[in-house]
Formats: structure tokens, C-alpha cells, sequence
């Protein structure tokens, strides 16, 4: 028997995965451990307000991380982000489909360290580089515009609807376009560009291409190519009501080295770029031993990437003892 993308949606089994995916990384919240304690009866209260239609979004919480820089992010309750797993779970496949292959962005076997490494590929093939970025990009989309392109592609009346209260979810007065934070923001963004990324391969001529959401390299050994593919992208953007961030679209040579995704890529090697030893160094003397353990992991996950001789840090513990040990040995 074959079910319609809305069951699959509200099935039992797919929220109870939703809600394991939406718990990761903050099981012991009190927000969590209030739903986890009544968990039968607020899984099937949320079943039934999905089948039957009434299901709206709750309150955003609004809190300001300033690092890398200065964002506002928009988190959905907890309740909420159940549904938004569960919503994706399902859609993902077909969204996926429709994809460039140049997308690395939140997509199952491609991400972040896939992206690195296709970027030094490249800086090995071509001579130049032009590193792009567009200007408060989650902020500058159009929802109404990518309600459509959803809709085009989601043959469901009723998961349409459901991405539409979830687009039109109520937010500060101040606020426009998706909100930072919420998962479904994250996919649909990136669904949003695709039309970009077939833009840079057919009509530019692009070969060497690299997306990462907002962020993405154009590769070629003819500079003017480059510069000819600046003003088409600045045109093709505008249309769409976006733009390049000011001081991006610069062209140099790949053996300069390329700032990208946390690393500095060269044809040769990768280096970890300065900023983020400092940011972790500066969070690492500010967090207890136990937390300390936990950040020193995932640094050792992030860094054991980058081509490094040795990788020493006078990283302190309050105990001022030097904790080399837990960083990467050389590659």
C-alpha cells in the first residue's frame, strides 16, 4: 500500500524519529525533559493536531550569538522543531533531487569537510579564485517566491500547507525572510539557490563551482572569465531582490590561499585560519573541566583536517598544566 507524503509525515514512526533528531544535544533541557515526561500523550496530542489540520507554530525565542560575529537567531520550541524534523525527514529526498551537485550545504554525503576538499582540488586545477557571499541572505528571501518553487516541487496539498505556516511562522515586526535557526530554514534556503547554481554552470560557463548555502567559489585559469561572471551574477542576484556582500566578488590567484569554511585552502595544503584558534582559545579558558573535555574533542574533530606539522597551542587548564595531548598529532 502506498501512502501519500502527508501519512508518511504524520505517521507515529516518523515523528518518534523527529523527536530522537530534534532531542540531539540538549536531552536534559528543561523544555525537553517537560515533553519527554509526559511523552505518549504529547506525541499523539501533536499527531492529531497535524492530521487534523490544526497545528500551529509556537513562540520563537530571540537570543544574539556574537561569534563567529554578531547574529540574531530565532529558535522554535521544542515542540516545533519535532514537526520540522519530521517534515524533512520526507521532503528531503525529493528537494534532493532538484539539487546541483555543487551544493554542499546540509545534504546527506556532501557538507562542510566535502566542500573543503573539492575547493582545494580545484585551487590545484585553475590559476584563479573568485570568493562570493550575499548579503543578508536568510534575511533577503523572498518566502512568498520560495513558497512557490516549494510548490512545484511538493506534489501534496497538505504538506504545502503545513511548509506555508511554517514559512509564515509569527516573528518580531523587525524581522524578514527565514528565520536563523530553525532547521526548515537551513533546507529551504538552500533549495532557494538552486536556481543560481544552474545560472553559474550554463550561462556563465563555470566549471570549477563551490556552494555552501550563501557562500561559494568560482574556479577558472581565465581572469576575465571571472570578471565577466561578477557583472552576470550581480544582474542574475538582482532580479531575485539579492545581492553580493560588499567586499566580495574579489578575484585572486588559488596559490594565495583561500579563506573557506574555517580553513585557509592551498593547492598544496590546508591551514586553520587564525581567527578560530583565537575565538577557541578565548572559550576554552572561560569553560569548566568538564565542558573543557567536550570543546577539546570537537576541536580535535574540526582541526585534524588541516595539514599541520604540529599542531601546538599554549592552550592553559586552570591548572596550568599545557594539554597538548588532545590535539591532533601531525598528518
Amino acid at each position: 500500500m502506498d501512502f501519500s507524503l502527508w501519512d508518511q509525515i504524520v505517521s507515529f514512526t516518523n515523528l518518534e524519529l523527529a523527536y530522537k533528531k530534534a532531542r540531539l544535544g540538549c536531552r536534559f533541557t528543561n523544555e525537553v525533559l517537560r515533553f519527554t515526561y509526559y511523552y505518549e500523550r504529547n506525541m499523539i496530542r501533536l499527531q492529531k493536531e497535524l492530521q487534523s489540520g490544526n497545528w500551529q507554530p509556537g513562540k520563537v525565542k530571540n537570543f544574539v550569538v556574537y561569534e563567529p560575529k554578531r547574529r540574531e537567531i530565532e529558535a522554535p520550541s521544542f515542540k516545533d522543531r519535532i514537526v520540522h524534523h519530521a517534515l524533512c525527514n520526507i521532503i528531503m529526498p525529493i528537494l534532493e533531487n532538484g539539487m546541483s551537485g555543487f551544493s554542499y550545504a546540509c545534504r546527506k554525503g556532501k557538507g562542510n569537510l566535502a566542500a573543503v576538499k573539492q575547493a582545494q582540488r580545484y585551487s590545484y586545477i585553475y590559476s584563479y579564485v573568485m570568493q562570493c557571499d550575499i548579503a543578508n541572505f536568510f534575511a533577503s528571501i523572498d518566502i512568498v517566491r520560495l513558497g512557490e518553487i516549494l510548490a512545484r516541487k511538493i506534489n501534496d496539498v497538505s504538506v504545502n500547507m503545513l511548509i506555508q505556516r511554517i514559512l509564515n511562522v509569527k516573528r518580531s515586526v523587525h524581522h524578514s525572510g527565514l528565520p536563523l535557526g530553525f532547521l526548515t530554514s537551513q533546507v529551504f534556503a538552500n533549495v532557494y539557490l538552486t536556481s543560481l547554481d544552474d545560472f553559474i554552470k550554463r550561462s556563465l560557463g563555470i566549471k570549477g563551482y563551490i556552494r555552501y548555502m550563501d557562500d561559494f567559489l568560482l574556479f577558472s585559469s581565465d581572469k576575465q572569465l571571472l570578471n565577466q561572471a561578477r557583472r552576470g551574477l550581480q544582474i542574475f542576484l538582482s532580479k531575485t531582490d539579492l545581492s553580493l556582500k560588499i567586499g566580495t566578488g574579489q578575484i585572486y590567484p588559488t596559490n594565495c590561499g583561500i579563506p573557506f569554511l574555517g580553513y585557509r585552502i592551498f593547492p598544496s595544503h590546508i591551514l586553520l585560519k587564525k581567527a578560530n584558534i583565537n575565538r577557541f582559545r578565548r572559550r576554552i579558558s572561560q569553560l569548566e573541566q568538564e565542558d573543557r573535555e567536550k570543546s577539546l574533542c570537537g576541536w580535535q574533530s574540526y582541526a585534524m583536517w588541516a595539514d599541520v606539522p604540529f599542531l601546538y597551542f599554549d592552550m592553559m587548564v586552570p591548572d596550568g598544566n599545557r594539554r597538548t595531548e588532545h590535539f591532533p598529532t601531525p598528518l
